[in-house]
């Protein structure tokens, strides 16, 4: 009995998510803002990494040493 609750509030919830999700576009921006932000922090990272050089010697970046994991 009480799992029959369980399973149906679940079910209730994720179904009042959805329709929320589907049709509230400003509700569906606030839940992918992570997504998009993490791909403009590796895009910046990307664009300013600086690999390991032949040598060994590291780079810098912004004044952090990058390690080289590709021994």
């Amino acid at each position: 009995m009480i799992i029959d609750i369980i399973v149906l509030s679940s079910l209730a919830l994720a179904l009042i998510f959805l329709l929320a999700w589907g049709m509230r576009s400003e509700l569906r921006a606030r839940i992918e803002k992570p997504k998009y932000l993490f791909q403009q922090q590796l895009n910046n990272f990307e664009k300013h990494y600086q690999p390991v050089d032949n040598s060994g010697v590291h780079q810098k970046v912004s004044g952090l040493e990058v390690n080289d994991l590709e021994e």
